[in-house]
């Protein structure tokens, strides 16, 4: 199928779903902006990524669930979106629509409207993941590490002789499923570095991303802290 005709069959599909879509004048011009790549929605745990199909027409996965397709006319997205059967959500299933405002290109401005029940219309605003951040350094929690449960750490009978103390902190790669991939030590207390590093890949964190989309990981520093009383 030729880009042409994607193209028309994408915005069929919206036009069924809203009649009010429809436009006059000529087809969707060219997107002036590139709206490809991947965002973090308001609360910074869902993150969904942008795919360029063919000319202005762009496909949308959310890890909360859904699926979308649309058009990008100017700064202006109109699509389409739908949750998947397999869903772990209360939306499984649903239908909606999606207008997004792309003036800001890194925080684009969001109007959703399911089309089930009252047709409430939702706003939000989503954020672009930079290229600095992609990979294995895209980090949705800010503030502090979600820590889902740790473990004891054991004071070496070394270092406890010889009276050492301090704070280890540990840089933990947190994967998709909590679990820690991978430690570097950032602050170095070397007759305690063995010990933190042992703990931390214990660690297990909050679940924040599908790896279905793209693998992805987080870069937390964790203090750990050696005192002697």
């Amino acid at each position: 199928m030729n880009a042409s005709i994607m193209k028309w069959v994408c915005l069929a599909l919206m036009i069924m779903v809203d009649p009010g879509f429809a436009r006059g004048g000529d087809t969707p011009s060219a997107p002036p902006l590139s709206i490809e790549g991947t965002y973090t929605l308001g609360d910074g745990e869902s993150a969904l990524t942008v795919h360029h199909i063919a000319e202005d027409i762009y496909r949308v996965e959310c890890t909360d669930g859904w699926e979308g397709a649309g058009i990008l006319d100017g700064q202006t997205y109109r699509g389409v979106f739908k949750y998947r059967s397999d869903a772990d959500t209360c939306g499984r299933g649903k239908t909606g629509r999606h207008i997004i405002d792309w003036k800001d290109a890194d925080h684009p401005i969001v109007k959703t409207t399911e089309d089930a029940g009252r047709h409430k219309e939702v706003e939000e605003r989503w954020r672009r993941v930079g290229e600095r951040e992609k990979g294995f350094i895209y980090d949705p929690f800010p503030d502090e590490p979600p820590i889902r449960s740790s473990v004891p750490t054991r004071y070496p009978e070394s270092a406890l002789k010889a009276g050492i103390q301090g704070t280890v902190v540990v840089e933990a790669l947190v994967l998709p499923d909590g679990s820690v991939g991978a430690t570097r030590v950032k602050k170095s207390i070397p007759m305690l570095d063995e010990a933190a590093v042992t703990a931390v890949m214990q660690y297990r964190f909050k679940k924040f991303y599908s790896a279905r989309i793209r693998p992805c990981g987080v870069w937390f520093a964790i203090p750990i802290r050696f005192t002697l009383h």
